[in-house]
């Protein structure tokens, strides 16, 4: 008996750093007390036994011990109910915390992809548009001056050195036409 009561009394303390709320630590104390009645009964039993008291014993395990024992059981379940609920209660917020966290990351996923799609449409924009820009310029020409002088034109907005070098073919274009 004394160490099975020892082994209770170790788990006990075990327990106690681990359960945090007031509710809990109530069950937890309500337990001890219960623990204390059934032991202090079950003692007075043992001393009733040794000294050959049986019936007298017999009667104190029947009144007092067995309801002193049930007492502390249905304590001890008590605070297991609550350790399940309180239990539950976490794994249903995290599973909201979850939910809430899919949620989030489904939204930053989508801004992202819009933000992507965004750029990319005005990074097309600002390369057509001086495209656009060089093919219409080179459409309109120079009403005179022949599809050469156009060619050398859109080729003069599409370099990557700008006018020198188109300055430079046309240069070169206007001494072919010039032999031509």
């Amino acid at each position: 008996i004394a160490s099975g009561s020892a082994r209770v009394s170790a788990i006990q303390k075990n327990m106690e750093p681990m359960i945090t709320s007031v509710e809990g630590r109530a069950l937890l104390q309500h337990i001890a007390e219960k623990r204390s009645a059934y032991a202090t009964i079950g003692a007075a039993v043992l001393d009733l036994k040794r000294t050959g008291r049986n019936a007298v014993a017999d009667q104190m395990i029947d009144e007092k011990f067995l309801p002193a024992v049930d007492a502390y059981l249905h304590s001890a379940r008590q605070l297991i109910g609550y350790q399940q609920n309180v239990s539950l209660a976490l794994a249903r917020q995290a599973d909201a915390h979850f939910q809430n966290g899919s949620v989030v990351m489904a939204s930053l996923s989508a801004a992202a992809l819009l933000l992507g799609l965004a750029c990319a449409w005005l990074i097309s924009r600002s390369i057509s548009r001086p495209l656009n820009a060089a093919v219409r310029v080179a459409q309109r020409g120079g009403g005179d001056q022949g599809a050469g002088h156009r060619e050398v034109q859109g080729q003069r907005l599409l370099s990557p050195r700008g006018g020198v070098d188109g300055a430079e073919r046309r240069e070169g274009d206007q001494g072919m036409a010039a032999t031509h």
